[in-house]
């Protein structure tokens, strides 16, 4: 089950769908990072794999939504170390919010 954390992650991947399947132009160097994973099923990357080009992300994101949060930050750090920092703030953007948590404003 998502944690409330997992579960805003997967909803911005709902919310910016559009724009994340645009923006991953090159899903395999993305692929070959989750096949390291320990955690991400490897019978869902084969289905991923085999998919038509165009079609692979969509397929990614779609099982990523539904996954575990141990399957939701595997995605996010290969996301991160694939080049795309830009998708993965957008998805992961509690970050800037614990960020801005920890600051404190002195007058």
């Amino acid at each position: 089950m998502l944690s409330e954390f997992g579960h805003s992650k997967a909803c911005r991947i709902k919310a910016c769908r559009r724009y994340l399947v645009s923006s991953i132009d090159e899903p395999n160097k993305l692929i070959s990072m989750l096949t390291r994973s320990a955690t991400f099923p490897q019978d869902k990357l084969k289905e991923i794999i085999v998919a038509p080009n165009h079609q692979r992300v969509e397929k990614l994101l779609s099982f990523v939504e539904q996954a575990s949060s141990t399957v939701m930050e595997d995605f996010l750090s290969a996301l991160s170390h694939s080049g795309y920092h830009e998708q993965e703030e957008l998805i992961n953007s509690t970050k800037t919010h614990d960020k801005a948590g920890n600051s404190y404003v002195y007058l």
